[in-house]
């Protein structure tokens, strides 16, 4: 067992914490983020895109997908207990070791709708989890800025222009604004791509959308989205401590956001000042419906595909 796993369990027992749990995810709870960024990796060196490892104060617990179990089990010594979380759930587990004891977890790296569901879950046995800010270990939130290259897509490329996006969001709101805090959706509505994140290109960023401001608000600490004069001209960038106090200012009042892809921390920090909802944006369903452009699209990349594969299958 490593010095800070055993830090860990050091702190866990002179707070009266029974466990902590901790995840791969970043802020913006991707499942594929830099190493710096994974606390499972860092606590343990074990790299997987799912994974819960659940460090109490007497062993070590780790839940992952069938596509990991194997590995795990290879990897991890006979003291730490590997699960597939398929056939069994963190809280049943936490359910069947006792109750009445409380927990930790990292604010920022939950989502909303887990931190929940699962809170619920173990309610039943008067099992708590508590936000936890404050690091035991160290802890590296951010990707590296200076090596973020963002840009904007061709318009042969894009599904839609970014302001027809944003118009379709605004007239779907049913507060005074909408928080999009997922990289994906964010680079899809935009139009834009960066290069901060090691296995993907989606912006280390989050989204504000209100009929209450002209400008939508671009939540990130990366001054280099500034380079491209759609975000110079037509958003607001902001740290999310500044976002924040741009939400106070403005008086809004009721902000939705969608809990499946939000984390605990922006939902608690918006809490103070706002009344938060549920959102019934769908946008996974709008990012779906593929337009003319992203079918001819994705025809070329099918014929490129087959040129490649062909040419490979002849050289073989």
């Amino acid at each position: 067992m490593n010095s800070k796993i055993k830090l860990i369990q050091k702190y866990l027992k002179k707070n009266n914490f029974k466990f902590y749990l901790f995840t791969n995810s970043d802020m913006h709870l991707n499942e594929s983020p830099n190493l710096n960024q994974k606390d499972i990796f860092i606590l343990t060196g074990f790299d997987c895109s799912h994974g819960y490892l659940l460090i109490m104060t007497d062993k070590i617990v780790f839940f992952t997908d069938s596509r990991y179990s194997l590995a795990a089990n290879k990897f991890f010594s006979k003291q730490t207990l590997v699960y597939d979380i398929n056939k069994l759930r963190i809280s049943e587990y936490l359910k069947s070791i006792g109750s009445n004891y409380k927990g930790l977890i990292d604010p920022n790296l939950f989502s909303l709708k887990d931190f929940k569901l699962l809170s619920k879950d173990i309610s039943t046995n008067n099992i708590k989890i508590i936000p936890f800010y404050k690091k035991i270990i160290a802890k590296n939130y951010y990707p590296k800025f200076d090596k973020s290259y963002p840009f904007s897509l061709p318009l042969k490329y894009i599904p839609r222009p970014f302001t027809k996006n944003i118009e379709w969001i605004k007239k779907k709101l049913t507060s005074q604004g909408f928080i999009i805090w997922n990289n994906a959706h964010i680079a899809y509505l935009l139009n834009i791509r960066s290069f901060e994140l090691h296995n993907s290109t989606k912006p280390f960023a989050g989204l504000f959308i209100s009929n209450q401001t002209k400008k939508p608000v671009l939540i990130s600490n990366n001054k280099n989205l500034k380079n491209l004069k759609k975000i110079q001209n037509s958003f607001y960038l902001f740290s999310k401590n500044k976002f924040i106090n741009f939400i106070k200012r403005k008086k809004i009042n009721l902000i939705e956001l969608d809990f499946k892809y939000s984390n605990v921390d922006i939902y608690l920090s918006l809490l103070k000042i706002s009344k938060i909802r549920n959102s019934s944006i769908n946008i996974d369903k709008f990012i779906s419906k593929k337009t003319k452009t992203e079918f001819q699209n994705i025809s070329f990349c099918h014929e490129e595909d087959g040129l490649a594969l062909t040419r490979f299958i002849i050289k073989i």
